[in-house]
């Protein structure tokens, strides 16, 4: 497989992954950092979760990882462990948060391009609007 433009490379696994240069005092700051917090197992945890934050700012996520939208939105209550499920999927895989996950496998099921099963309702809803 092959890189594109130095963005990313695409592994045997089909996940991508990115590289990012930083300044010596920048790798300091961050190492510094994990050393007090155990709750990142390493460096690309932390950058994921810090890309993960600031990429929910502007859509006003709460601490509690609820949407807040002012155009409303749909709100998925979790039983625990399927809450506990989706943590471990977002530690493992290239998912940047919850809401990520959930919008890439609503996608595949309704998207016409992807013969997802339920792409009929896709079409419906795209020719009301129209």
């Amino acid at each position: 497989m092959g890189t594109s433009a130095g963005t990313g490379v695409i592994s045997m696994d089909d996940k991508k992954s990115v590289t990012i240069r930083m300044g010596v005092g920048d790798i300091q700051i961050m190492e510094d950092y994990l050393e007090s917090h155990p709750e990142f197992e390493n460096q690309s945890h932390l950058i994921r979760t810090a890309l993960k934050n600031y990429m929910n700012r502007d859509a006003r996520v709460s601490s509690s990882n609820e949407t807040v939208s002012e155009k409303g939105g749909v709100f998925i209550r979790l039983t625990e462990t399927e809450s506990a499920a989706l943590r471990v999927i977002m530690k493992r895989e290239s998912f940047l948060a919850e809401e990520e996950f959930i919008r890439f496998w609503l996608r595949k099921a309704i998207s016409p391009t992807e013969n997802g099963p339920y792409a009929d309702a896709y079409v419906v809803a795209r020719d009301v609007q129209l």
